[in-house]
Formats: structure tokens, C-alpha cells, sequence
């Protein structure tokens, strides 16, 4: 789930709330800016003048969510998919997910 740049605090801190109270969510992780910045750096590492011309505070934070099944990742992108300061909410299905044999 990926957050309006520049939410503030108090939103951060309810809908990382709403997200542990939902029903059939294990895990919830706050990406800070530093970790998003270390991850789009990974990414692009190749691309230099992508580098150059994001900022670290041009990048969401967002929270990265583990659910319990599929149902439980649909039904928490509809409950908290329109609150305030989220901008897009992305995820796998466990059958995405799961290794090929």
C-alpha cells in the first residue's frame, strides 16, 4: 500500500492501526523513505539519469502487508484502499506467489 507523499504522522500511525486489527493480517512493516530510497536505488542501479532525478522525498512510504489468504488481502485493499493518504494499495495473490516446480 502505497501512501500520498507527505502524510502525515497521525494518519500513518491509524492506518497502520486499521491494518494489525484486520481480520486474517499476520504481519504489517512501515517502509520509511530511507528504505523505499535504498530499494529504488537497488532497482535502477543501471539507469543514471533515473537516479539523478528522483529525490528520496519524491517517493512514497508505504506499508508492506502479509494476510492470511487471498480473501483477507481483498477484503483489507477495500477497507483501507480509499482512506485518507492512500494513494494506490498493490498486492499479490498467494497463487502469484507460490514456488514453481
Amino acid at each position: 500500500m502505497f501512501l500520498v507523499p507527505g502524510t502525515d504522522a497521525a494518519a500513518l500511525e491509524a492506518l497502520g492501526s486499521t491494518l494489525a486489527a484486520s481480520p486474517g493480517v499476520s504481519a504489517v512493516e512501515v517502509v520509511d523513505l530511507d528504505a523505499t530510497f535504498a530499494e529504488f536505488r537497488a532497482l535502477y542501479a543501471d539507469d543514471a539519469t533515473m537516479l539523478a532525478a528522483v529525490a528520496p522525498s519524491a517517493l512514497p512510504l508505504s506499508f508492506r502487508v502479509l494476510a492470511a489468504s487471498d480473501e483477507a488481502a481483498d477484503a483489507v485493499a477495500r477497507s483501507v484502499g480509499r482512506s485518507p493518504g492512500v494513494r494506490e494499495v498493490l498486492y499479490a495473490r498467494h497463487e502469484d506467489c507460490a514456488p514453481s516446480h
